[in-house]
């Protein structure tokens, strides 16, 4: 079946480990998928802000998942949006407070965290991504899309483990030792695809989908075409139905037999 969508996530799939940048090929790639009435979806657990930026060059010409799932943002406008509840908000806010964990709170635009939190500040502004430090993040008035917790050492991982686990409202993934995220608990890109797809009129057979973490092995379950990076982990390629070394690549190869 001709395929009419391609999605992608960004971290460790179009943007290999140490990158910052996409390449101008990249931004020539959706060009002429949007000359082809090919549309492209980035899904990144990363904020609309970061996107943004990263995908400046082509920003209208692509739909973005931002939050791991959490949003859909098109052209500025949010299609789409699953915010934590406020009181389950305050209530991490709290927990994460009486640890000495810092905190950050992830809105539409932008991340924002506390004056105070220097680690987890630097940590953000070293890999150039948007992040807005307030006095108290209790003051944050916007929806929260997603929290992540900063616990230096790691050693409070396993205190935000067992509290996960009793709250089933949201979901926690961990990053490393010292960082982790925390969504509602429906929110995840495979969820957030199946509500794009749905809403353009595209069946899962028009889709192509491209990964390389646990995070998009949802996406992997929903699209029979669905491509895990060569270098994933062996528990994220054994879920994908083929394996790829570059997306653009294995985009252009589409293109051909669809010719």
């Amino acid at each position: 079946m001709r395929k009419k969508c391609i999605v992608s996530d960004l971290d460790g799939t179009l943007l290999k480990e140490g990158e910052e940048r996409l390449p101008e090929e990249f931004f020539n790639g959706i060009r002429e998928l949007r000359s082809r009435k090919i549309d492209f979806v980035v899904a990144s657990g990363r904020s609309y802000g970061d996107l943004k930026k990263l995908l400046a060059p082509v920003l209208y010409e692509v739909t973005m998942i931002c939050e791991e799932g959490a949003a859909i943002i098109q052209k500025g406008k949010m299609l789409h949006c699953r915010p934590i509840p406020r009181e389950t908000v305050e209530h991490w806010v709290k927990e994460a407070k009486r640890q000495k964990a810092e905190l950050l709170l992830a809105g539409k635009h932008t991340c924002y965290t506390e004056y105070e939190n220097e680690g987890l500040r630097s940590r953000y502004q070293k890999q150039r991504r948007a992040v807005m430090p307030v006095r108290d993040v209790r003051e944050v008035t916007e929806p929260v899309l997603r929290m992540s917790f900063f616990l230096g050492s790691g050693e409070k991982g396993g205190w935000i483990r067992r509290k996960g686990e009793k709250d089933h409202e949201v979901r926690i993934s961990f990053q490393d030792e010292s960082w982790l995220d925390l969504v509602l608990a429906e929110a995840d890109k495979g969820s957030a695809l199946q509500w794009l797809l749905k809403e353009r009129g595209l069946s899962v057979e028009e889709v192509l989908v491209f990964g390389d973490n646990t995070n998009d092995i949802p996406m992997f379950h929903l699209v029979p075409d669905s491509f895990a990076m060569k270098w994933a982990k062996e528990e994220v390629r054994r879920e994908a139905g083929h394996e790829s070394a570059c997306v653009m690549e294995s985009v252009r190869e589409l293109l051909k037999r669809q010719l």
